[in-house]
Order: structure tokens, then C-alpha cells, then sequence
């Protein structure tokens, strides 16, 4: 977990066990914790949508992908017809009322509604909630102010997207091979990306955003030769 999240989240790891704010938190395997999050869903009387700000950046394609690598993704289908970002919605709102962000927490500001604890999930949703609300946007008249991408549109959104994300690479071609920009690509880590990382800790920065433990795994790649040849690239620019 990299200084920002834990800045963002108070979470980190310390001797092998997860702290929030320095005390040890119980933990599940990534298996368990969706096993409990499709029960959770199938306890609803109906399929539901499910709804996050920036989700079809971050929270999305993070949830696809994790369920796809799981074999979950079939019975997670059956349980969801899809995806709101409330994003869009609110920067055509508010385009003349000039919040200070479109950040989830900016919103919460702007609305006047408490947010102390941001980035906990439990509160997030509580927060999201009371900002659609605060909007004056009903359940019965959602329809009217959000796009809900279904499946069958989120594959095509994320053919498009991994599009877009190689196409940042486009003039980098001779730092990153096939598969690395392919696994780029399905993290949605951009050119822009990396140059920030870089920009911020130099190799380091890299390093951490390449390497990154997600689910278990390294969210690239921990390979040296792979992660030395971008840093290398960077340095030429």
C-alpha cells in the first residue's frame, strides 16, 4: 500500500498485519471478502445498480477485474444489471457553480453534508447517498440524470479504454513491450500516470505504482528489467 492511500485511507501494513489509525483490523482473503459482498447483493429483492463517483475510472473496472480473476464474475452478473458514475452527472450540474473539486469529499463540502470519515467504504456510501439527495435527484427520477452502462456497454467501454490507455504509450514504444502495456492498460495506468509518479519520487515512484500488492499480486510487475527500462525512458524524456 503506497504513503498515498494510507494518507487517504489511515490504512497500512506493519510486520504482516493490516492497522487502521495504527490498530489491527480484522482481515479476509480478497475470495472471502467478495463471497461476502455477492451474498450481500443477493439478499436484495431484485438485480441491483450499482453506484460510485469516478466509479467507471476507478471503482469498476477495480471490481470487474478482481471478480473476473476470482471466477466470480458470472454469478456477479446475475445480481447486477450494471453501473452509475455520478461524475458526469454532477460537473453538468454545478459547471456554473464552480465547487472547488468534483472529488467525492469536495461534493460533500459543497452540500454541507459531514464527511469525517472519507474513504471508509461504509461511510462513503452514507455520504454519496446524502449528496445525490442533497441534489434533489429521487430514486424514481434517477433515470433522468444517470447513464446506466449494463454489461454488454461495460465491455465495450472497457475495449475503449484500454484503447485510450495504450494510445498515451503510442510515442514510448521502445520502454514497454506488448505485455506490460496490455497490463497497463487493464489497470487503467496512463502515460500521464506514470510521468507524475515519476515526477513525484523519480524511480521510486515507478516502482511503487508497478509493484503495488493488489489482491495478492503485483499490480504490474515486480520484474527489475521491465520496471528499470520505463525508468530508464523517463529519464530520457
Amino acid at each position: 500500500m503506497d504513503a498515498g492511500a494510507t494518507a487517504a485511507t489511515g490504512l497500512r501494513f506493519s510486520k504482516g498485519k493490516l492497522l487502521l489509525h495504527g490498530a489491527p483490523v480484522t482481515t479476509v482473503t480478497p475470495k472471502r471478502a467478495h463471497l461476502d459482498f455477492l451474498s450481500f447483493l443477493k439478499a436484495r429483492a431484485l438485480r441491483v445498480i450499482l453506484v460510485a463517483q469516478n466509479g467507471w475510472r476507478f471503482d469498476e473496472p477495480t471490481l470487474c477485474r478482481e471478480l473476473k480473476d476470482l471466477k466470480l464474475w458470472d454469478p456477479f452478473k446475475r445480481l447486477v444489471f450494471g453501473f452509475v458514475d455520478t461524475l458526469p452527472f454532477f460537473r453538468k450540474k454545478l459547471a456554473t457553480s464552480k465547487p472547488p473539486a468534483f472529488t467525492q469529499s469536495a461534493l460533500a463540502e459543497f452540500y454541507g453534508i459531514s464527511n469525517v470519515e472519507a474513504h471508509n467504504a461504509v461511510n462513503d456510501c452514507r455520504v454519496l447517498s446524502a449528496i445525490v439527495s442533497a441534489a434533489g435527484v429521487s430514486n424514481s427520477g434517477s433515470n433522468e440524470f444517470f447513464k446506466v452502462v449494463d454489461f454488454q456497454e461495460r465491455e465495450d467501454l472497457e475495449k475503449f479504454r484500454k484503447s485510450h490507455v495504450i494510445k498515451t504509450y503510442s510515442h514510448f514504444s521502445d520502454f514497454v513491450k506488448s505485455t506490460t502495456l496490455n497490463r497497463l492498460a487493464a489497470a487503467n495506468i496512463t502515460f500521464e500516470d506514470l510521468q507524475h509518479a515519476y515526477a513525484g519520487n523519480g524511480g521510486d515512484g515507478i516502482r511503487q505504482v508497478l509493484s503495488e500488492d493488489v489482491a495478492g499480486k503485483p499490480r504490474i510487475t515486480k520484474s527489475k528489467a521491465v520496471i528499470d527500462r520505463l525508468i530508464v525512458g523517463f529519464r530520457q524524456l
